[in-house]
């Protein structure tokens, strides 16, 4: 289009100078788009359409574009010129005679793409910033991990530190428990102290068969399932008669009686001082006394707190007409009658436990209903005896003269069974575990 033709030279001269003030104008807004586009497509949103700037054809073919590669907007992929302004001005419907408004629009256009550019750089300033916070959280939960799981192990290391130390104390019961056992050994088979005593040994076994399978009361089957040798092991019906027990201390003493018979106050028989014509009349009251108890308790198993004072009376006399016959001391008596005197005051001693026994009892019942003892299944042999003893607090008591050999033969079998079935005994040469010096009371018992 020739404007000079259109007889109009002022706007053809404002129209040159305007085409060459054009391109330093379009070379700004292209750096501008330029600056822009140096974004990836996936950091930039998507750019309103201009009124007036050719849209961009799409690209030819189905290849993929490369990922690396800038992506510009879709109206910086043709040329911009002044053809392209003017038809840009044309389209957006504004008086091209009116020259302040073209130029307005041109800094509007321009300032419109500056405030563009600096959207796009706050923008990617952002993302920058973000992407530092988010590292950040990430360091701080990774620390956070890191903590927790260092915190664990510290926990497991005191808690091994824990179990090195119960183990340390362990061992150090282990130790005390194996001294016990060589001390009862050593007691049961050399100590002079034991000897004569058949009733302390097995007592002594006894405590040592309180932790063990047989005295929980397993049987000798359970080990021997197969092979009948445990049967040297048995019990017989004559054993019972000549084996005494003591049932558990009570407020007042200790009941002594037979396992065949476990009724207490057995008077069919007396130490040889008792047994001389001093003490025929005094022994004459006590079994009276005893008769009458027999009587009432067959009436009544309660029995009434008269009866029991009429026989402790008895023996009450008894022992006065024996230490005024006797009194005591007795050095410059034989050695033979100090003894015997010995033996007549322990059985006094014995037969008053008895008597309070009684009074707190109110019954002449030796063993409650739980405590029966059944010759065929708890005296089937050493093994059920053993453990009804230990289920029941019984002890043996001092066999009385003549029934020694029950005892004999009882302690020969509990000391083979100990050596079986008891606690495991260490070698005594072998070199006992290291364990913590500290005393044995700081071991912490079980609660």
């Amino acid at each position: 289009m020739n404007l000079q033709n259109l007889r109009h030279p002022a706007l053809a001269q404002e129209f040159r100078r305007w085409r060459v003030v054009a391109p330093s104008l379009c070379g700004a807004i292209l750096v501008s788009h330029l600056s822009v586009a140096s974004l990836s497509a996936q950091e930039l949103p998507g750019l309103p359409a201009l009124p007036g700037m050719p849209i961009a054809a799409p690209p030819a073919g189905d290849a993929a574009p490369d990922e690396d590669a800038a992506v510009l907007p879709g109206f910086l992929d043709v040329p911009i010129t002044n053809e392209a302004i003017e038809t840009m001005l044309v389209d957006s419907e504004i008086d091209l005679n009116d020259r302040a408004m073209k130029a307005n629009r041109i800094y509007a256009l321009a300032e419109m793409y500056r405030s563009s550019r600096s959207w796009h750089g706050d923008f990617t300033g952002f993302r920058v910033r973000n992407s530092i916070a988010t590292e950040m959280e990430l360091n701080v939960w990774k620390q956070a991990v890191d903590d927790y799981f260092n915190r664990r192990i510290i926990n497991l290391k005191g808690i091994m530190r824990e179990k090195d130390a119960y183990q340390e104390k362990a061992d150090q019961m282990i130790r005390i428990r194996r001294n016990n056992q060589r001390r009862v050994l050593s007691q049961i088979y050399s100590n002079p102290r034991y000897a004569g005593k058949p009733e302390s040994v097995m007592n002594e076994l006894l405590v040592g068969f309180s932790n063990t399978p047989i005295g929980y009361g397993v049987g000798l089957e359970e080990y021997f399932a197969s092979n009948p040798s445990h049967s040297r092991w048995d019990l017989s019906p004559e054993m019972f008669e000549s084996l005494r027990v003591k049932s558990p201390k009570s407020k007042g003493g200790q009941l002594v009686f037979s396992l065949s018979d476990p009724v207490p106050l057995k008077l069919d028989w007396w130490p040889p001082v008792f047994r001389e014509k001093t003490f025929q009349a005094a022994i004459r009251n006590v079994q009276a006394a005893r008769d009458q108890l027999l009587s009432l308790s067959e009436q009544n198993p309660q029995l009434p707190i008269e009866a029991i004072n009429a026989f402790d009376d008895a023996m009450r006399q008894l022992g006065v007409e024996f230490y005024s016959v006797f009194p005591p001391p007795w050095q410059n008596m034989p050695t033979e009658r100090v003894l015997e005197l010995i033996g007549a005051e322990r059985h006094l001693v014995q037969l008053s436990e008895e008597v309070e026994a009684i009074r707190d009892r109110g019954t002449l019942n030796a063993m409650t209903r739980g405590q029966y003892f059944d010759p065929l299944r708890d005296g089937e042999n050493a093994a059920t005896l053993i453990a009804w003893m230990t289920r029941n607090g019984m002890e043996f008591a001092p066999p009385r003269p003549g029934h020694e050999d029950a005892y004999q033969a009882l302690m020969g079998q509990m000391k083979e069974m100990f050596v079986i079935f008891g606690e495991p005994l260490p070698d005594p040469e072998a070199p006992l575990p290291k364990t913590n010096p500290r005393r044995a009371t700081d071991i912490p018992r079980p609660q």
